[in-house]
């Protein structure tokens, strides 16, 4: 029982192992362009790298109640 539950652990840990590998070889590209834009080079569509006013908090809605 126990050599069968050790095989079976080592199977799962392998085909996890390969799975990662396939997955970092077919999707490199998607990861380069993603370390891209978390370095800044991808800021140049967003205004420049300006920050976003925060000093306003929001807009005031006034609503109106109606009777039925």
């Amino acid at each position: 029982m126990i050599p069968g539950l050790l095989r079976t652990l080592l199977s799962i840990v392998l085909v996890w192992f390969v799975f990662r590998w396939l997955d970092r070889m077919f999707s490199g590209n998607r990861n380069r362009n993603r370390n891209r834009n978390r370095n800044g080079n991808g800021n140049r569509n967003r205004g420049g790298g300006r920050k976003p006013d925060d000093n306003r908090v929001g807009e005031y809605v006034d609503y109106e109640e109606i009777d039925n």
